[in-house]
């Protein structure tokens, strides 16, 4: 369970990470 819960931590992490990229990206080319 400890697994799982630690699969969707980094899952998280990757999400908010590629979320703020994809953010700065726009905000460059616009």
């Amino acid at each position: 369970m400890g697994n799982f819960s630690l699969v969707w931590y980094i899952a998280a992490i990757l999400l908010s990470t590629i979320t703020n990229y994809t953010e700065k990206g726009t905000k460059a080319i616009y």
